[in-house]
């Protein structure tokens, strides 16, 4: 993610979108990211942050600039990771 300096107005994000037999492990550098899954979990990950997200059995997720970024602008940066999670039968959970 990023580094991206965005415009006031002209946030994107990444709307609701479905995840499924993976983790993500998301660090956020610069900036803030607001994120609303399908389990009813919602808040914001900021500068520093780190969010662990269990997608093992399927969840529906979003992750956009803060309300703040999206209407003053502003940086953000950050990276996630994607671990693979597998059963032991070898088969994606």
């Amino acid at each position: 993610m990023g580094p991206k300096v965005i415009a006031p107005g002209h946030a994107v994000g990444a709307p609701d979108h479905p995840h499924r037999g993976q983790t993500t492990v998301s660090y956020i550098l610069n900036g803030e990211l607001e994120h609303k899954d399908s389990a009813g979990h919602e808040g914001r990950l900021s500068a520093g942050w780190v969010q662990w997200m269990d997608a093992a059995s399927g969840v529906v997720h979003s992750e956009m600039p803060s309300k703040r970024l999206q209407t003053e602008g502003g940086v953000l940066e950050g990276f996630q990771v994607r671990v693979l999670l597998v059963s032991p039968g070898g088969q994606n959970t």
